[in-house]
């Protein structure tokens, strides 16, 4: 999780790479974005804007 406690400003570029089961990378780039936070969705391995993070008890 990457946790952002004020908007984004100006020009933001966020990757996740990865190597298993194969090589791939996704990104996200963010223009003076409203305050959000970004995590991965583990299924599809892509990087997912959301303005609240989940109660991380239901993630156990």
């Amino acid at each position: 999780r990457i946790i952002c406690h004020s908007p984004w400003k100006n020009h933001n570029e966020v990757f996740y790479e990865y190597l298993f089961p194969k090589n791939g990378r996704d990104g996200l780039v963010l223009q003076d974005a409203k305050q959000s936070h970004i995590m991965i969705d583990k299924q599809n391995r892509k990087l997912l804007l959301v303005d609240t993070l989940p109660d991380t008890a239901a993630e156990k």
